[in-house]
């Protein structure tokens, strides 16, 4: 590299960095992708900086100091990148960092600029960026079965033409996501074991152990707790230093949470603690009360009413009353009723958060939609006067989850009601 003169240098630079992104070892990218020369051509300098944030804020996710700066920056480098799959690549991944945040005008002007690209003009690689773009930001709006119609027509092209690669597996993990939201777990099952193989193939192993991850979750809810850990202990033995927190956090908690349910107390404590352990890297505030709320989830199962408020009062309580990110709604509807309840304060302010978040529900998967609900009526339940209205729905969309995710509400005796 060092014998290479400019400009070839910073186009070996990108090339590699770029084929580093391929096998997943986003932050491993990141030297390669800043060392590109501020001589470069045009095309080279905005390529390598889309590359760059895309491996600072998916690599290593929990380092993120400044979401709205990443997407500023993005939004920037769509605008003046000179070519086609570069913008794209910068408004899907524009779309991605607004999940959570709930800004749907900003997910809008994200998929009104995509869809403003010359479509018919593009390579059946750019056809598949496109549509991650447009699945993302309809997938953020609410709207999944358009999001899933947009992977589906897409996904069959690319592999006929033997692109499978970082964005299919992308797309198939998308849609498997979506399946899970409308409903359609064992149809999530079968996409994610797909996503495994191709993971597999393109030797992206960060991604191998997120996809076992999501196996676990899935598992979880179907009531398959053999699997659940199993596909939890699998993702734990990639964990490494491309792993963010997020993951770290979700693997560990499936683990405690699949022993929690068997009454195996020790092994559960023991993945909270492992679940703990994220050696120097910064946990942002987002994390930090998912964290919490997923460990009051655990210990109530174990029977530690104390532990399990004491969490919950980290994720919702005084400064972190505000939900950081969509992803968690429904823990945090559970948690900040039971605090209200077992604090006998704050009950007027946690009907309208909950209020609030029924008016965002098309928003949330099916599980937190049921969640939210089930939170509301519980509340009344202890509190005041049930709506039969609210209480037969609650009861309709149980019916409609899976054995585990029931079992699961249950033990966290969120079904007493009365």
């Amino acid at each position: 590299m060092d014998r290479l003169k400019e400009p070839d240098r910073s186009e070996a630079l990108l090339l590699l960095g770029e084929s580093l992104q391929e096998q997943g070892r986003l932050a491993e990218s990141v030297p390669y992708l800043e060392s590109v020369s501020a001589s470069a051509s045009v095309a080279v300098r905005s390529r390598s900086n889309v590359l760059r944030l895309y491996g600072r804020s998916f690599g290593d996710a929990d380092s993120r100091d400044d979401t709205d700066g990443a997407l500023e920056l993005l939004l920037s480098e769509a605008r003046n990148a000179a070519e086609t799959n570069t913008r794209l690549r910068a408004l899907w991944m524009a779309a991605r960092l607004c999940r959570g945040r709930g800004d749907l005008e900003m997910v809008h002007q994200i998929e009104a600029r995509i869809r403003s690209e010359d479509f018919g003009a593009m390579s059946i690689e750019d056809k598949g960026e496109h549509a991650l773009g447009i699945a993302y930001c309809q997938y953020l709006a609410g709207e999944k079965r358009l999001g899933r119609m947009t992977i589906q027509s897409i996904m069959d092209e690319l592999k006929a033409n033997g692109i499978v690669n970082s964005v299919y597996l992308s797309l198939l993990s998308g849609l498997g996501v979506m399946k899970g939201d409308l409903g359609d777990y064992e149809g999530e099952t079968r996409v994610l074991e797909e996503g495994l193989q191709i993971a597999r193939q393109i030797g992206d192993e960060l991604r191998y152990q997120q996809i076992c991850g999501n196996l676990a979750y899935i598992h979880g809810k179907l009531g398959n707790i053999q699997e659940q850990i199993r596909w939890a202990s699998v993702a734990t033995s990639f964990t490494g230093p491309e792993t963010s927190v997020f993951t770290h956090h979700q693997i560990h908690l499936q683990k405690a949470r699949a022993y929690a349910l068997q009454g195996c107390e020790a092994e559960s404590l023991c993945a909270l603690a492992d679940g703990r352990l994220t050696g120097q890297k910064r946990i942002p505030s987002y994390l930090e009360q998912a964290w919490h709320l997923g460990a009051a989830d655990v210990y109530v199962i174990l029977g530690r009413s104390s532990d399990a408020l004491r969490e919950a009062r980290s994720a919702v309580a005084s400064d972190a009353n505000v939900l950081e990110s969509d992803k968690f709604a429904g823990p945090y509807a559970r948690w900040s009723a039971r605090v209200a309840v077992n604090d006998g304060t704050g009950v007027q302010e946690t009907l309208a958060r909950l209020a609030t978040l029924r008016d965002r529900e098309r928003l949330l998967d099916r599980i937190d939609q049921f969640e939210v609900l089930n939170a509301k009526v519980w509340l009344d339940s202890r509190t005041g006067v049930v709506s039969e209205e609210e209480r037969t729905e609650m009861w309709r969309r149980l019916a409609a989850l899976p054995a585990g995710a029931v079992n699961e509400f249950r033990k966290l005796g969120m079904l007493d009601i009365d």
